[in-house]
């Protein structure tokens, strides 16, 4: 049986930490396809309307941040719980040095 995936995109922009907000109502997982970025700590953050409140992203057993240290190098980053949100962003912990922009991949 054929698996049904969603394909959007989302950036931040240069000086900036916060991407815009990206559709993920009914991912099982999530992927995101990172490209070069400033150094930093790229975090998922959820909400149930675009227009937010936006809230980090744990893992399934409330422990920890779904975060990632990224350095100059492209990255893809997997998101295996299914994500019960409508909404997500990417913060980076640093402003961005130039424009960047993700793909996001829904697994439906």
């Amino acid at each position: 049986m054929a698996r049904a995936f969603a394909i959007n995109t989302t950036g931040i922009a240069s000086g900036g930490t916060l991407s815009g907000v990206f559709p993920i109502m009914g991912a099982r997982a999530l992927g995101i396809i990172a490209p070069s970025l400033t150094n930093c700590n790229l975090q998922i953050q959820v909400a149930q309307s675009s227009a937010g409140p936006f809230v980090p992203l744990y893992f399934l057993g409330g422990q920890s941040l779904w975060q990632w240290n990224i350095g100059s190098a492209q990255a893809a980053l997997s998101v295996a719980d299914a994500v019960p949100f409508s909404h997500g962003k990417l913060a980076a912990s640093v402003a961005q040095a130039a424009p960047v922009t993700f793909s996001i991949i829904q697994r439906l």
